[in-house]
């Protein structure tokens, strides 16, 4: 990683609603402040445009049901955008692995395994998304689709306390375990039980200064619940999802992880004249206009609210 770009890492199992949720976050942030986070390439942009044209379409469509096939890829993804600031525009790099290489025990992966590893130690901020369905339905009994001791694993692997880092716990496909504030209690409380290795390393002196984690459920969808898994022989090859149909598609709180993203990187420019971080941000942001910055971000940034928990690295996010 050269010092003028930023990575992210997106992490979770294929079909999680990785990409949805990076067409959804861009479009948001879009919407809000024009020409601020963009696509950097014709792929990134053409990719990102139809997954939210055709998430839009099956959301607003007549028919009830609202299905989602679990599709698998081998391929590494990658997305390319760019922060535009006053001086330069910095590029940022989102990437998004298939399940199978988060595998420490397939030597057949081994390669591919160890590339997550490096990339993800040197990711500011690693994204895991969770597919909301399978930690809560039958008492997590599916929770193995949801890949969250791959997650994990990953995660404890690339956490060091040479840099700060940032990571966003972020449920996805949750409307129906967020419609009341005893659901969303549920919700927390089941992503703290089956992220409980990660959240522990907060408590470790090695690394609690130097890492910050959050929650944050988002609708991508909006008008959508989970109904039900359809399964074929034994193995789930399908999510159903029921649609209220008196409600159009109203993707919610997208912008969420950029502003928490944005915030923990004029942190480090705050805290950071030099060095690793200094060394490009300068670039990014001046002195001048970090205030109005930093106001813009921060203003809608939601915690302890809705669902949305910051569990440790208060500092670190500004917040």
């Amino acid at each position: 990683m050269s010092v003028d770009e930023l990575w992210f890492t997106a992490l979770g199992p294929s079909g999680a609603g990785k990409t949805t949720l990076l067409a959804c976050m861009h479009k948001r942030f879009e919407d809000l402040l024009p020409g601020s986070f963009y696509p950097a390439d014709p792929k990134t942009f053409s990719t990102l445009s139809k997954a939210y044209k055709k998430l839009e379409e099956e959301a607003n469509s007549p028919s009830v049901e609202f299905g989602v096939a679990l599709e698998g890829t081998g391929d590494l993804r990658q997305y390319a955008f760019a922060i535009k600031g006053r001086r330069k525009s910095v590029p940022v790099r989102f990437f998004d692995f298939p399940g199978g290489w988060m595998n420490p025990h397939d030597e057949s992966q081994k390669e591919n395994y160890e590339h997550v590893i490096d990339i993800v130690q040197k990711s500011m901020v690693i994204i895991a998304a969770i597919n909301t369905p399978y930690i809560m339905e039958f008492n997590g009994r599916y929770k193995d689709y949801a890949g969250i001791d791959e997650i994990e694993h990953v995660i404890k692997m690339s956490i060091n306390n040479e840099r700060d880092k940032l990571i966003l716990f972020v449920p996805i496909k949750c409307e129906r375990y967020t419609r009341s504030p005893k659901d969303r209690d549920n919700m927390l409380a089941k992503i703290k039980e089956v992220f409980s290795g990660t959240l522990k390393m907060s408590e470790n002196p090695i690394y609690r200064d130097s890492l910050a984690i959050a929650i944050l459920p988002i609708h991508t969808v909006g008008n959508a619940q989970f109904s039900r898994f359809e399964m074929e022989n034994g193995t789930i090859v399908r999510e159903v999802y029921l649609k209220n149909r008196s409600i159009k598609f109203t993707p919610k709180d997208a912008d969420q992880p950029l502003r928490y993203a944005m915030s923990f990187l004029l942190e480090e420019f705050k805290k950071s004249s030099s060095g690793f971080w200094g060394s490009f941000l300068d670039f990014v942001f001046s002195r001048d206009n970090m205030s109005e910055i930093s106001n813009f971000i921060r203003d809608d940034i939601k915690a302890y609210k809705d669902g949305f928990e910051i569990f440790c690295g208060h500092r670190l996010i500004g917040i």
